[in-house]
């Protein structure tokens, strides 16, 4: 009896898993394959300001381009620039790509295919400061924030894709703290370089909801109070290694935690009403990183203040780039008397929100926990932009679902409703060749 039983469950959770994992179900399925055959796919690697190394993806039709303008997208936090290639049928980089566009993503530091920090923990250096309080285990690597995204890796590989196509400007579409990215870079005398924008599920402005439209502003308001002043700086915040230390190479607990997560648990990340376990599992094995303790932080201080400001950067003189040329955009420099430069010191990207005046096209989840539409309504309202639109992407709107956030770059129905309004607003000012 017991031996029958055994036997029958493991047959089920074979089968869960084959359901979900691709390469488990057999040929023939949409899944089997990340990049069309009718699309080619290139990675390449620049370096910043500061010298550390970002990769970018590029994907063109075998046949060739038919825009001038290539289009850069960027991801969020949490999550790779994978994100936009999950599958082919929820692919926003292959369907530009089919449509004629030379598109191009790119990994933030410590994401990706771009140079990541090595997690050890047997050399941590303990510091503290008692002006502050604030303290640092110190880990090699791990000093970085969310300025470093946005004023160095973003710039470098801007430059990059302009230099490498030719091309006077791109076209840009960002999900999430991308947006940021996009928003910070259009703020300054390098927007110019950006010929249209896109922001989805954009972070620009975040302050805690009311009736919990924003759990995520709620969750980090909430525990920033108590938990910021004791959570010490420069430490990996290790998801990825975590997730991979728990789960390993068993495809029974993956696809566990998939179809967990496809249910009102993943609720603060996607609508699982437009997600499936083989979308969540990309998103887990694949775009999600490490991050670090910095930018956790970060997130705590923006939901307390309403103000997503950056703490700046410094370039040591020592650096290969100096700080000047790819890396600073535009953004205030201050150099010190020892030759370290420093960049984008207390800038805030909400209050300079005045400034981006590029075309842009802002999209919302009705369900977004995380980037709630009052949010990416405030952003609308404070852009200059004499061309902008809002979209709200719900049930009330003529959509197929509430999007939620990740949902809407990769969700069940983005294909059809998402792309659509991402390659009409495109189309309106892409130039054809």
């Amino acid at each position: 009896m017991k031996t029958t039983l055994f036997v029958r469950i493991s047959l089920v959770l074979s089968l869960v898993a084959a359901s979900v994992l691709p390469g488990c179900g057999g040929g023939g399925s949409e899944y089997d394959s990340i990049v069309p055959d009718t699309i080619v796919e290139e990675t390449f690697t620049t370096q910043t300001a500061d010298d550390w190394t970002i990769a970018l993806h590029r994907y063109r039709r075998s046949s060739g381009t038919a825009y001038r303008e290539p289009v850069l997208l960027s991801q969020g936090y949490l999550e790779g620039s994978k994100v936009f290639n999950a599958f082919p049928k929820f692919s926003l980089a292959s369907k530009l790509a089919l449509q004629g566009y030379d598109v191009w993503d790119y990994d933030i530091r410590g994401v990706g295919d771009s140079q990541k920090p090595e997690i050890n923990w047997s050399n941590i250096n303990f510091t503290i400061d008692w002006t502050t309080l604030d303290w640092s285990f110190g880990m090699e690597g791990w000093d970085y924030g969310m300025e470093h995204f946005v004023l160095l890796d973003t710039p470098a590989a801007m430059d990059f894709v302009l230099k490498a196509t030719g091309a006077p400007q791109v076209i840009w579409i960002a999900h999430s703290l991308g947006a940021l990215m996009q928003y910070a870079y259009l703020q300054t005398s390098d927007a110019s370089k950006v010929k249209a924008a896109v922001s989805m599920g954009g972070i620009g402005y975040i302050v805690p909801g009311t009736n919990y439209d924003s759990l995520f502003a709620d969750f980090f308001y909430g525990i920033g109070t108590f938990l910021a002043p004791l959570l010490p700086s420069n430490l990996p915040l290790p998801l990825k290694w975590a997730l991979e230390k728990l789960l390993g190479n068993d495809p029974l607990l993956w696809a566990a935690a998939s179809y967990g997560l496809c249910t009102v648990a993943g609720k603060l990340f996607w609508n699982y009403e437009n997600m499936n376990p083989n979308l969540v599992y990309q998103f887990l094995k694949y775009s999600l990183p490490n991050t670090t303790t910095n930018c956790f932080k970060q997130f705590m201080e923006w939901a307390k203040t309403g103000d997503c400001k950056l703490n700046g950067v410094t370039i040591p003189s020592s650096s290969t780039s100096g700080g000047s040329g790819a890396g600073n955009a535009g953004f205030p420099i201050v150099a010190g008397p020892d030759g370290d430069v420093t960049i984008g010191q207390d800038y805030s990207v909400t209050q300079n929100l005045w400034r981006v005046d590029r075309p842009l096209l802002l999209l919302s989840g009705g369900a977004d926990l995380m980037s709630a539409p009052s949010h990416s309504i405030e952003v609308y309202q404070r852009v200059s932009s004499s061309q902008k639109k809002y979209v709200e992407c719900s049930k009330a709107t003529g959509h197929a679902v509430d999007y939620g956030h990740v949902d809407m770059v990769c969700g069940l129905n983005a294909n059809k409703e998402i792309y659509s309004h991402v390659g009409n607003w495109l189309e309106g000012y892409a130039t054809r060749q």
